[in-house]
């Protein structure tokens, strides 16, 4: 069938497009796309983009999911206090949450979500370390709920958190939210038990 254009294929950025037909790839072609796809259902298109700001992933009706990024830390150190992060999620069907290294490496970067939730419309909270991500992935260690990646409390210079995910950087965690919530609520920080050198900056990424 034909397929017209979708959003972000065939304007002025390259694009790297994968035809595959069952998993079996056959075709790469990293050249701008200007022209109308002709594509049966057995075909799936995965498009993987050089541009910033879009998901490598496979496209759903052949259309590209934007992320948007509504929070970027600063370098988080050692005993830096914690900081909260508020993001609207109106209209979010996905809730990306990434800790990242930094000059010195990943080493003790031990990385806490303290408190990490979301809110409903009626104001109920539903704890992400209630939920489980659709894809966790971390540099060592296992996840932790309501615990840090060592499997203690969690504590981010010296204040105690009950609630949250303790991660290790470099990680990524994926929540499918299905537009349902209003807001996400967390506190983030270095956690005591990374000693001095641990240092991360974090992220929270959107796709609507």
């Amino acid at each position: 069938r034909d397929v017209e254009r979708s959003r972000g294929l065939g304007d002025v950025y390259k694009r790297q497009i994968i035809f595959a037909d069952n998993k079996q790839k056959l075709t790469e072609n990293p050249e701008r796309f200007s022209s109308q796809l002709k594509a049966n259902r057995s075909i799936s298109l995965v498009a993987r983009t050089v541009k910033e700001g879009y998901l490598s992933s496979e496209v759903s009706e052949f259309h590209l999911r934007k992320i948007e990024e509504p929070f970027v830390s600063r370098i988080k150190r050692f005993q830096d206090p914690a900081e909260e992060v508020k993001v609207s999620l109106t209209g979010v069907q996905t809730l990306i949450l990434i800790t990242e290294g930094t000059e010195d490496g990943t080493h003790n970067d031990h990385t806490d979500w303290c408190e990490a939730s979301l809110r409903k419309e009626n104001g109920e909270k539903v704890y992400l370390s209630d939920l489980e991500p659709v894809l966790s992935v971390q540099g060592w260690g296992t996840l932790g709920k309501d615990k840090s990646v060592k499997g203690l409390p969690l504590l981010i210079a010296g204040r105690k958190f009950n609630r949250g995910l303790g991660t290790h950087s470099n990680s990524k965690l994926v929540f499918d939210l299905q537009g349902k919530y209003k807001e996400f609520h967390a506190w983030i920080g270095i956690d005591d038990g990374a000693e001095k050198s641990g240092s991360a900056i974090f992220r929270v990424q959107i796709l609507k």
